[in-house]
């Protein structure tokens, strides 16, 4: 079901994650899938690459999936090893060539550039980047707005409905990527994410650290080449001694599906401390014993054998399981979390005191994940921490996972989770964004009004504002047409109303438009440029052009051409 035969934007990695599924990725040539299950996946976009392409991704664009869902371009994904329940975690891609899943389950991908604009992202659950418009028939560059930079444009990091987009570094050519937990090198470089680019001839360096409810990532240089050689470094991994390995190819070029060094010759570097000698401690898979000592592997794919046999023995894992509680490395910690809830009712209680009594934020959201990874309700999750919880990344946690929960169970949590939002928390406004698929957001959207007694429109505050704007509630427009005349108000916040009033899919936002139009200046300037990129894109089908042309805002067949000097 994957497009992209012979093509580097197709099938990528496949990697175990701490919770038993295998996670893999596809670059933006589409796919039409059909799981063991029987659920249906479209994924489409403008891009055809590949030979004997099984899908037209270009009609495909838009379609919705059996999970109620629209899913377009590049794409991760995660499943059970006998390839039933198919969960997409990300979209929106350009051709991300591999990802990593810590034990915490945090995933972190870089993605490669059209112009420059590469990137190394941590993924959220359902997050989409922009590289195709949400409905996959337009490419970034068809959406740029004036003042963008390429870098904002591509991943479209002003638009509603995108998740921030990370360490957008510019050009490059992204490849391997892993994640550094225990092993042999010395204990400052626990919690390393590395990326490989081959294009800079660089392996890159971060030390991910929540701020709010996101991760922020500061670069460094982590190995980098000396001078013109042709180090190429395609990808990174730690090994099953614990050391480092780093594969290069040596070429003078990259990408563009070809190479110029005739003699396909490369190298494999280790990185280890000084007089390190590889061993791999024996490990019988087959008894709890060595299951357990391959859980503490530091190899991504080593560990999710133990985690299997674990998994299989049940209750019987269950005490040497719980002992790596106590290990020193929170990391392996992390990974006893994640499997003592499929190890039957004593697991499930476990960690169900953590999600409630856990002073630890980063156990609170393991637990939280690990619980509703095993089965657990969501809804029953979210009802013991939305009112409380005083960590940021928790309830963005939370937020994410009432996505699929139906509407009528999943209002009241929303409308609090909602309320505790920051103006300068994208990360989190989006996570209860994406969590508010399916649900009334006019009812939400009053709720959070009629709360914090928010009664004349121009005195919105910024992050009720920002909420209206990823929402989008119908009962908002008139609102917000007050909002762009509101000439007592700044400009940029008039803008904003404009900008919020131009992501509707509603002929009543066309009509508020259309009047905005009228204002004066910049704003109703600006209301002019959208309605003419709508009439060309999204809102084809409501007639722009001769709404426009009948108030005499704009008519294309008088537009008058003048020499700029």
């Amino acid at each position: 079901g994957f497009n992209g035969k012979n093509h580097d934007h197709s099938l990528h990695a496949v990697v175990g994650g701490p919770d038993g599924k295998w996670y893999f990725n596809q670059g933006n040539c589409g796919a039409h899938l059909k799981t063991e299950d029987g659920d249906e996946y479209f994924i489409g976009g403008p891009y055809k690459g590949g030979e004997e392409p099984v899908a037209d991704s270009q009609a495909i664009a838009g379609k919705k999936s059996s999970d109620g869902n629209v899913w377009v371009g590049g794409f991760a994904a995660k499943m059970n090893p006998d390839g039933t329940r198919v969960r997409i975690i990300g979209h929106g891609f350009r051709n991300s060539y591999e990802h990593t899943v810590t034990s915490f389950g945090d995933v972190f991908q870089n993605d490669n550039d059209d112009p420059p604009a590469c990137r190394t992202t941590w993924l959220m659950e359902g997050g989409f980047l922009g590289f195709f418009s949400p409905d996959g028939k337009r490419g970034w560059r068809a959406d740029q707005r004036p003042g963008q930079s390429i870098q904002e444009a591509q991943w479209r990091q002003w638009d509603p409905g995108t998740q921030p987009a990370g360490d957008v570094y510019g050009g490059g050519s992204p490849t391997g990527i892993c994640f550094y937990e225990n092993g042999a090198l010395p204990s400052k470089y626990t919690g390393l994410l590395l990326s490989c680019d081959a294009g800079r001839k660089v392996v890159f360096g971060y030390y991910p650290k929540l701020k709010g409810s996101a991760f922020e990532l500061d670069r460094f240089d982590f190995v980098k080449s000396k001078g013109s050689n042709l180090f190429r470094p395609s990808d990174v991994m730690v090994g099953a001694d614990g050391a480092l390995y780093v594969a290069d190819w040596f070429d003078s070029g990259v990408g563009g599906h070809t190479d110029r060094d005739k003699s396909c010759s490369g190298t494999i570097y280790r990185i280890a401390p000084k007089g390190f000698q590889p061993r791999i401690p024996q490990a019988d898979p087959k008894t709890i014993e060595g299951a357990i000592n391959l859980l503490c592997n530091p190899a991504q794919n080593v560990r999710f054998a133990g985690f299997q046999t674990l998994k299989a023995a049940g209750p019987q894992a269950v005490t040497a399981v719980r002992e790596l509680l106590n290990h020193h490395n929170s990391y392996v910690q992390a990974r006893a979390i994640w499997l003592l809830p499929l190890l039957g009712p004593e697991g499930i209680q476990i960690v169900n005191s953590m999600l409630g009594d856990s002073p630890d934020a980063k156990t609170r959201l393991l637990a939280f994940r690990a619980l509703r990874n095993a089965g657990q309700d969501v809804a029953l999750l979210v009802s013991k921490l939305y009112l409380e919880e005083p960590n940021a990344a928790v309830r963005r946690e939370a937020a994410l996972a009432l996505r699929d929960v139906p509407a009528n169970r999943k209002h009241l949590y929303l409308s609090h989770l909602l309320q505790q939002c920051k103006a300068s928390d994208r990360t989190y406004l989006e996570a209860c964004g994406l969590g508010a698929q399916g649900a009334d957001t006019d009812m939400l959207w009053r709720n959070i009004k009629q709360r914090t007694s928010i009664q004349d429109p121009t005195e919105w505050p910024e992050v009720f504002a920002r909420i209206t704007w990823r929402l989008r509630p119908i009962g908002a427009i008139s609102d917000l047409l007050v909002r762009a005349e509101g000439t007592a108000l700044p400009v940029k916040t008039r803008l904003f109303a404009i900008e919020t009033l131009a992501f509707y899919d509603d002929p009543r936002a066309l009509t508020a438009l259309l009047a905005a139009a009228k204002i004066q200046g910049p704003v109703g300037g600006e209301a002019i440029r959208w309605l003419i990129h709508l009439g060309n894109t999204r809102w084809r089908k409501l007639n722009v052009f001769p709404s426009l042309t009948q108030r005499g805002i704009y008519d294309p067949d008088k537009v008058e051409i003048t020499e700029a000097i």
